[in-house]
């Protein structure tokens, strides 16, 4: 049998062969990750330390072995960058993650706790949810949500950092200031010129929990990241990362 006749049936497969050889590997695509702005959890690029959510993070991504593309921004935003799409995971609150939303997202474990309180300055903190009422609190953007307690007519003031919004209470410009109570302790270890016991909290609201939310579109890689990021808590990697900025971590839940 002449050879032009058993080569050419094979020449599609023979070039395909070649292609793909001669072809550098294509990178994965990136996933979109995005966090909330709320020091120390997440800096803003270009600060020396990255946050304890994004180191944690950027362990994961190793640990699974995928490529995150990290992008810090407020709260709000972050809320808005899932419901558009935009985001392939993030790490967000329970509270705002309700239905319909939950047809769109997958929640995987948690990695961590966060307690709420309400700060005010040289004044009593309040012990009481009547004692609100009237009052202008300032909250990061998109936060805060369980103090919206009807009939107590809270002026809630949407701040971009808790570092504007301690100089707001400061000045006066607010009554109070909902926030973490980690985040409100750095961001007063980080302003040098204000007396942090001139600062009162009381009034705490439940501890959140922060879970890692995944688009349902990626939901192929839910089980990959929970064995990634459980194999970071069983090795110390998430209690050492909490460590490094001076807090504890209660134990990640599957």
């Amino acid at each position: 049998m002449p050879l032009k006749r058993i080569l050419d049936p094979l020449m599609p497969v023979l070039l395909l062969a070649c292609l793909c050889a001669a072809a550098p590997a294509m990178a994965a695509e990136k996933l979109r990750f995005v966090l909330g702005l709320a020091e120390p959890f997440s800096f803003e690029p270009g600060k020396p330390q990255p946050g304890v959510y994004t180191e944690i993070v950027s362990a994961l991504a190793r640990e699974s072995k995928l490529d995150f593309d990290i992008q810090t921004m407020p709260f709000a935003r972050v809320l808005a960058e899932l419901q558009a799409g935009r985001a392939d995971l993030a790490v967000i609150d329970d509270s705002p993650i309700r239905e319909p939303m939950l047809r769109d997202y997958l929640r995987l474990v948690r990695i961590g706790q966060m307690q709420l309180s309400v700060w005010t300055y040289r004044t009593p903190a309040p012990d009481s949810s009547e004692e609100l009422g009237g009052k202008r609190m300032g909250r990061l953007r998109g936060t805060c949500k369980v103090f919206e307690i009807p009939d107590a007519t809270i002026r809630f003031q949407d701040l971009d950092d808790i570092g504007s919004g301690l100089r707001m209470l400061a000045a006066g410009r607010i009554d109070e200031l909902c926030a973490v109570r980690e985040a409100v302790q750095s961001a007063l270890h980080a302003q040098a010129d204000v007396a942090t016991g001139d600062y009162h909290s009381g009034l705490e609201g439940p501890v959140l929990p922060f879970r890692l939310v995944l688009n349902k579109r990626n939901a192929a890689l839910e089980p990959q990241l929970r064995r990634a990021l459980l194999k970071l808590r069983e090795r110390g990697e998430i209690a050492a990362i909490y460590q490094r900025y001076g807090l504890s971590q209660s134990d990640v839940s599957p």
